[in-house]
């Protein structure tokens, strides 16, 4: 089977058969270990169990923002959200 790479924004992608995800039991969650032996890409779905490839340990997701404190406003007055760019639409009142 050839194939050829396909250009995803500034990088190249392979589009893998859906009969081969099946065969090789490959979700869109399963996590794949890519290795060369030189001449050829090697990919592999990683595996739990004795066999499975050591993996460096993955980095610490970054600590979440807090969210923004929010503007009191006064009980029975609401407004309608501003929109997010140009400038705010006439109020009716």
């Amino acid at each position: 089977m050839i194939k050829k790479l396909t250009a995803i924004g500034n990088s190249y992608g392979l589009v893998i058969d859906r009969s081969i995800l099946e065969l090789l039991h490959i979700t869109p969650d399963s996590e794949l270990e890519l290795s060369t032996d030189g001449t050829r890409l090697i990919i592999e779905p990683v595996r739990a169990g004795k066999g499975a490839p050591r993996r460096p340990p993955s980095r610490p997701a970054p600590p979440s923002r807090p969210a923004p404190p929010s503007r009191p406003t006064r009980p029975g007055k609401t407004r309608p959200p501003e929109p997010r760019y140009g400038f705010p639409k006439k109020q009716p009142w």
